[in-house]
């Protein structure tokens, strides 16, 4: 992080006053959720934010409206990444340990409407075995968009259950998925950071919700 903080200052004045925000922003977060070691819910929290600084730009969006909007971003990263940071940095991450995080229900939208009765269990059960087959062929052919929508959208359900009270402060059945999940994050926003500033022309007139308001 400290490397993209370097480039920042250098390249900050080229930017667009919206990048710039967004990326003074963002990183604010960063920096802050990396002096975090043992509170993960609030290193995930931190890092979500930061998240949330790089693209969002309307706050009236329901949950699948803004994780399309994220999807847009994540996929603008990718077709912008001609270095393959991104796929190199996420190899690193998806070994064995991730594999709970990769197949666990909790962090399915589909799980949660079988739990409220919106499917029934061979449903709920036909879509898990197609969220397993679409990211076996995902990483099987190297399709980085759609491995990374996959994962971004399980730590989106993981970040919107804790927001909404729906786990115990340091649970021990999320403890590894939150964990699983900062470590996602604190490898790839400083990536995501330095694509957008590398690429600024692309991401310039993306005005933030809450632009710097000053009153006399």
């Amino acid at each position: 992080m400290f490397v993209f903080e370097e480039v920042f200052k250098e390249k900050r004045s080229s930017l667009s006053p919206e990048l710039d925000l967004r990326l003074q922003r963002a990183l604010s977060w960063v920096k802050q959720a990396g002096q975090i070691l043992h509170e993960l819910e609030a290193k995930l929290l931190y890092n979500w934010i930061a998240l949330n600084t790089l693209y969002i730009q309307d706050i009236e969006l329901n949950y699948s409206q803004q994780l399309q909007q994220l999807f847009l971003l994540l996929n603008r990263l990718v077709d912008l990444d001609h270095e393959g940071k991104i796929m190199r940095t996420l190899t690193s991450k998806l070994n064995s340990a991730m594999q709970p995080f990769l197949e666990s229900p909790y962090l399915s939208y589909h799980f949660w409407q079988f739990q409220h009765q919106k499917l029934n269990e061979a449903e709920w059960q036909q879509y898990r075995l197609q969220e397993k087959t679409q990211l076996k062929n995902a990483i099987q052919q190297s399709s980085e968009a759609e491995i990374l929508n996959f994962i971004f959208s399980r730590i989106a359900m993981l970040q919107t259950q804790m927001n909404s009270g729906g786990m115990m402060n340091q649970s021990q059945i999320f403890r590894q998925l939150i964990d699983s999940a900062c470590q996602i994050l604190t490898a790839l926003l400083p990536v995501f950071m330095h694509i957008m500033l590398e690429n600024g022309q692309d991401f310039d007139g993306r005005v933030q919700f809450f632009p710097i308001v000053q009153f006399s």
